[in-house]
């Protein structure tokens, strides 16, 4: 059987990503320090 996708809500709820604003979280998950961005003096 086709799937029937008139059921299907249309409104997207989000917009896109930006570019490079999950970056930090691959770094660390993928354990990469060289892609993660430098740190805050603090």
């Amino acid at each position: 059987p086709a799937p029937r996708f008139s059921a299907t809500p249309t409104r997207v709820r989000t917009g896109p990503a930006q570019p490079g604003a999950d970056t930090a979280d691959v770094a660390r998950d993928w354990d990469v320090p060289a892609l993660a961005p430098p740190s805050k003096p603090s």
